[in-house]
C-alpha cells in the first residue's frame, strides 16, 4: 500500500493464545495493529452465540486485502476465569480464525509482556495471565498446476494448488525470488476452492 520496506530482516512472531470465546476452547490472535476485533464466520457458525447483527462494510487488512464483513456479534472472552465482553465484526474471508484487536485490548487492561511471552489481564482486583502459544503452521507450499509461458510485458491469471484442505481463505505471499526472474505477483488475500487459488503474474 505504498508503505517503504524496512532493510533489516528482523522477523516478529505473531501473538496467539489460548482462550475461552462464547465457552468455547479457541486459539486468538492478539493485534495491537487491527483497531477491532474480528471473527471468521466459519468459527461463529461452530460456536454458540447470539443473533447476528447484518452489516456490510469493507475494512482494509495490514496487506491490503480487502476483507469482507457480513455483521457484528457480541462475544465473551474468558481469559483464565477473568470474563470480557466485545462486539467483533464478523467476515467470510479471514486468514485465522479470531483476532482480539485494539478495541479489546484498550478496554479490557490488557498487558502484552514481551519479554515474558505471556498476556496479563487485570479486573477487579484479580490478575491472570495466560502464556504465548506457537501459532498454528502458517507456510504452506503453492504449486502451478499446468506450466506457463509468460511473454514479455504481460499478464496471466493461473490455477495453483495449495495442500492444505481444511483452509477456505490463505494470504498469498510470492517467493521473493520471483524479483530475479523479473516476474511480479502481488501478496493477497485469496479464497480456496478445491484447494485451487487463482494468482496473477506480470
Amino acid at each position: 500500500c505504498g508503505a517503504k520496506q524496512s532493510s533489516t530482516t528482523t522477523a516478529f512472531n505473531p501473538i496467539f493464545v489460548k482462550i475461552l470465546c462464547n465457552n468455547t476452547p479457541q486459539t486468538a490472535l492478539i493485534d495491537t495493529g487491527s483497531a477491532i476485533t474480528i471473527i471468521h464466520q466459519q468459527l461463529l457458525n461452530d460456536i454458540p452465540h447470539e443473533k447476528l447483527i447484518p452489516k456490510t462494510i469493507n475494512h482494509i487488512s495490514a496487506n491490503c486485502s480487502t476483507l469482507d464483513i457480513v455483521g457484528e456479534i457480541p462475544l465473551e472472552i474468558n481469559v483464565n476465569g477473568i470474563t470480557t465482553t466485545i462486539i467483533a465484526d464478523v467476515t467470510t474471508n479471514l486468514v485465522t480464525n479470531l483476532i482480539l484487536g485494539s478495541d479489546w485490548i484498550q478496554s479490557n487492561n490488557v498487558y502484552i509482556l514481551t519479554p515474558e511471552q505471556r498476556i496479563m489481564i487485570r479486573s477487579r482486583g484479580k490478575e491472570v495471565s495466560t502464556p504465548f502459544v506457537k501459532p498454528p503452521l502458517l507456510n504452506y507450499p503453492v504449486t502451478l498446476i499446468n506450466h506457463i509461458t509468460l511473454p514479455p510485458f504481460s499478464e496471466k491469471i493461473v490455477e495453483a494448488q495449495v495442500q492444505h484442505n481444511n483452509m477456505i481463505d490463505v494470504l498469498f505471499e510470492p517467493n521473493p525470488r520471483l524479483k530475479n526472474k523479473a516476474l511480479f505477483t502481488a501478496t493477497a488475500l485469496l479464497n480456496i476452492e478445491n484447494r485451487r487459488i487463482k494468482i496473477s503474474i506480470i
